[in-house]
């Protein structure tokens, strides 16, 4: 499958990993809020996207310990973009489906699929990866994030 062609937002994507278009799209985004080192897995997953993805398809269950429910603020931001028809200076949310799990979780974006929820929307652009293992280093990203990041939008 070609990074052009792209599935319909109801379905996971496996794609053939020869094609690294979409892979280097994601380690460029990720690149702006975490050091390279941490990184690496994202050579080892196949990406599609970015897409429109259902907010039921994404794990919401603990959400209490993720900072972003917290910082009020921040999501506020991101509301405010997506409601003034911004939405387009917003990266998009980086998912990973794991093996055995029915749905996706948020590996880096828990402010932005927040926000999307809070504006009403059905759906997140996100970039999707399918991993191989249900436990990985994406487990452990946010540990490495940068203590000043570029807020999610675009315009870094």
């Amino acid at each position: 499958m070609s990074a052009t062609q792209r599935l319909s937002e109801n379905q996971f994507v496996t794609k053939r990993h020869v094609d690294r278009q979409d892979e280097d799209l994601v380690y460029s985004q990720l690149t702006k809020d975490y050091p390279k080192e941490a990184l690496g897995w994202i050579h080892n997953v196949d990406w599609s996207g970015p897409r429109k993805v259902p907010l039921n398809q994404i794990e919401w269950n603990d959400e209490r310990t993720w900072k972003a429910t917290k910082d009020k603020a921040h999501v506020k931001h991101f509301v405010d973009m997506i409601n003034s028809g911004q939405s387009q200076n917003i990266k998009p949310v980086v998912l990973i489906g794991r093996p055995g799990k029915p749905t996706l979780m948020i590996t880096d974006g828990h402010h932005r699929a927040l926000a999307y929820r809070e504006a009403g929307k059905s759906a997140v652009p996100a970039w999707v990866g399918q991993a191989h293992h249900v436990v990985g280093e994406w487990d452990y990203l946010h540990d490495a994030q940068f203590k000043e990041s570029k807020k999610g939008t675009a315009n870094w």
